[in-house]
């Protein structure tokens, strides 16, 4: 499966699924590992999403970091309610480019251990 950028992978441990994101695309990619390739399935979001995680107490929804800010994913039908938009339109050009530079330096700086 080619990807624009493929990114954040998640391990469901309850389920044996690996979920990603691919940014470039807009697309969410979940895959079963004891099914294997045949198992993938894929769900346009319509937003670049770089990263997720799961909220304890709820199976059917995921929070995640998208272009504009941070969303709630409902699981089912793939749709994104956002508790808080880091840019507004008065943000000016060039907004979403330093929301997307700020989201790779925390995961490198995570990386490297850094708090």
């Amino acid at each position: 499966m080619p990807c624009g950028l493929g990114e954040a992978p998640f391990y469901e441990k309850a389920t044996h699924t690996l979920r990603f994101f691919d940014i470039v695309k807009e697309k969410l990619h979940v895959i079963d590992l004891q099914k294997g390739p045949s198992s993938l399935q894929s769900f346009d979001l319509g937003t670049p999403v770089s990263t997720s995680a799961d909220i304890e107490g709820t199976d059917d929804e995921i929070i995640v970091g998208a272009k504009d800010g941070f969303a709630i994913m409902n699981r089912h039908t793939k749709n994104l309610n956002y508790i808080n938009k880091v840019w507004g339109e008065e943000d000016g050009a060039g907004k979403s480019e330093r929301y997307w530079a700020l989201q790779g330096l925390l995961a490198l700086l995570k990386t490297l251990g850094a708090d």
